[in-house]
């Protein structure tokens, strides 16, 4: 499982306590330059999405499991959704990803007017360049869209109705640009990654729904 931005892994104690009830073992990894993790810059998702899957090579080596279930929220839902295009291993059987923005450009300009009521160019622009000079990478690079578009695993997306952080329509966009087999689930009336706590149950049940018909 991954965290959102500026999270970390205590942080997820109520997806990692319902994956605990559905019968999953849980790895539950503070991401890069987070928590305990080393590294000094974010990678929106981008960098992390090549961290998550080495997580499930090592769970793989180390425990020989046969399932793996790949799930995130917010920043960790993305870099998920952008691991959903990669090269994926055998044992990796489906995506759960609640709350994923589409880009890292697309999420740190609708967050600049959104929030702070700042126009979009040249600041995001400028602040990209220097994440490509110091990190490697441009906000545009890191695009879900074109990553969910190569994967061909099953994926569940979760959005919330009243998301100002991360918009509800970036959800359905994520969705549009999926292959089937693919599922959206809009959770009337909640906010940024609290359909889990609007009603845990009801959240349990449509992942678990979703997930028994690709997980033995």
């Amino acid at each position: 499982m991954a965290h959102g931005f500026a999270g970390n892994k205590g942080l997820m104690g109520a997806w990692a306590g319902m994956y605990h009830e559905l019968g999953y073992n849980v790895l539950v990894p503070d991401s890069r330059a987070s928590g305990a993790s080393q590294g000094k810059a974010v990678g929106y998702g981008w960098l992390e999405r090549r961290d998550d899957l080495q997580w499930a090579k090592t769970v793989v080596h180390k425990t020989a499991t046969t399932q793996i279930v790949m799930s995130g929220i917010s920043m960790g839902a993305a870099g998920m959704t952008m691991a959903s295009g990669e090269r994926q291993l055998p044992q990796i059987k489906a995506y759960v990803v609640d709350s994923p923005f589409t880009s890292a450009d697309a999420i740190i300009s609708y967050q600049a007017g959104q929030l702070y009521h700042l126009p979009a160019f040249p600041l995001v622009n400028v602040t990209s360049l220097i994440t490509k000079l110091r990190a490697g990478y441009s906000f545009k690079e890191a695009d879900a869209i074109a990553q969910i578009r190569k994967n061909h695993l099953p994926i569940m997306i979760i959005s919330g109705t009243r998301d100002d952080f991360v918009p509800t329509s970036m959800g359905k966009t994520l969705y549009r640009n999926a292959h089937q087999p693919k599922s959206l689930w809009l959770v009337k009336g909640a906010g940024h990654t609290t359909a889990i706590t609007q009603n845990y149950q009801r959240y349990k049940r449509h992942v678990a729904a979703f997930l028994e018909q690709y997980v033995q």
